[in-house]
Order: structure tokens, then sequence, then C-alpha cells
């Protein structure tokens, strides 16, 4: 099984004082068990970057990169991806839904992904089967606020 990997997921997972610390570093830990294999984009790798230097610094953000090269699959979006994920975003009205989320989407569609570790509501919003599970999707912190979309009709 292969499984996509949120900012939102990553964050938790670096940072001991995010609220999800715990769920994720338990979830991780629950994968590698079964040897799921992790995927993600250079545009998740960026996002978490640019958050990582914001809040923690320039060291914890070249931490983050070094980590994140041995534990995830990194698929390189390309100008075909891109472009579906601006078309979705536009489309979407949304303030709070990100184009990184978009091109997530668009990939894990194209990759016939399914499952995908995130403390994003977005996910499980687009269809997608959270990990370590859609209830726990509810609280976000800093650029993931305290905030409850519901799907446009």
């Amino acid at each position: 099984m292969k499984a996509f990997v949120d900012t939102s997921a990553l964050y938790a997972l670096m940072i001991p004082e995010d609220t999800h610390h715990g769920a994720a570093q338990t979830c991780f830990e629950e994968l590698q068990l079964t040897e799921v294999s992790l995927v993600s984009t250079n545009y998740v790798l960026l996002e978490c970057a640019a958050l990582m230097q914001r809040r923690q610094g320039l060291e914890a953000a070249r931490a983050f990169l070094s980590q994140a090269a041995t534990l995830l699959d990194i698929v390189w979006v390309g100008r075909a991806h891109h472009e579906h994920a601006v078309t979705l975003w536009s489309k979407s009205n949304r303030r709070a839904l990100s184009l990184v989320d978009c091109v997530s989407f668009s990939v894990m569609r194209d990759q016939g992904l399914r499952h995908v570790v995130a403390f994003d509501p977005h996910f499980h919003e687009a269809g997608f089967e959270v990990l370590p599970g859609a209830d726990r999707v509810a609280e976000r912190r800093g650029v993931y606020r305290d905030v409850r979309l519901h799907r446009k009709s």
C-alpha cells in the first residue's frame, strides 16, 4: 500500500509542541511497521520547509528537508498537475483551500492513492481516506486555523 503525506502530518511529526504530534508519531510508526510506502510532492516539501523556517528557524527547516528525503518518495510536480490544481483551486472559490492541497489532490488521483496522512480536513472533504482517522481531523494551528470547512455544492 502507498499513502500520501501532507504538510500537516509532517509538521506534526517534527514539532513536539504540535497538537497532533503524538497522533502523528503513532501513525508513522504503525505505517513503518506495515511497510507502507509514503509519497508526497515537492510542493508539500516546500510548504513544510517554509512553515518550519518561519516558526522554528532555518536549522529546523534544514533538518526537516534532510529527514524528509529518507522518509518519502517525492513526486515532482510538473506543468500538467500544476495547471490542473490551479483550475481546481480557482473553481473551489474557497479562501482556506490551498493551491498545495489542490496539487496534492491532483497527484493522488493521478497515482491512484486513496490514503493520506493528514490533519487537514480538506483531504477528507475531497473523499480520501485520512490516516490516522478522519475523526481526528479537526484542530488546525497557524496556517491550519481552527475552522471547519464544509463542502460547497
